[in-house]
């Protein structure tokens, strides 16, 4: 099940497939692309990245800049490079500790934003130097919204577990 979609200028469109950890790419008149990348975590959102200075990735030696973003329910934030890894997205922030559930991405120029359904709040990424990306801050809306405008505490699902939950016999 597709959940988020995104494309450059000049790519293909790209779904974050949820339950299949993938994201299939199709041209514009809806035809499959050959590349499925693999994205696991269950990746809720994608964007695309025009800034080639941007949210540079490493895997071994490899290093590039991601074309392409994708947030997961498992609270990672991955990056597509074809310099990097032609086949898989790779791991550039991991928030699973924090509990964090990322529902969706948005960028406006060097600034990645993520929903983080678990902790009501939206993380802010920024392009880096290194091969990491870094915290710009943890919550850029809490200063300018109301306590009354926060979601309940009850609303966000606690963390996935590694395990699917168990029957229970009446």
């Amino acid at each position: 099940n597709g959940w988020g979609l995104s494309a450059s200028a000049t790519s293909p469109w790209w779904t974050s497939n949820n339950k299949t950890n993938t994201s299939t790419l199709y041209t514009g008149v809806g035809s499959k692309n050959t590349l499925t990348v693999s994205v696991p975590g269950g990746p809720t959102g994608t964007v695309a990245n025009g800034n080639t200075a941007a949210f540079v990735l490493g895997q071994g030696t490899a290093t590039g800049s991601a074309r392409f973003l994708f947030s997961t329910e498992d609270g990672h934030i991955l990056g597509w490079s074809p310099a990097v890894n032609g086949t898989a997205a790779v791991t550039a922030v991991d928030s699973s500790a924090g509990g964090a559930i990322y529902k969706g991405l948005a960028t406006v120029n060097d600034r990645l934003y993520a929903t983080d359904f678990h902790n009501a709040r939206v993380d802010v990424y920024v392009k880096s130097i290194a091969l990491e990306l870094r915290t710009w801050s943890s919550d850029v809306t809490s200063s300018r919204r109301s306590s009354s405008s926060r979601p309940p505490s009850s609303s966000a699902p606690p963390p996935p577990s590694s395990s699917p939950p168990r029957a229970q016999r009446s």
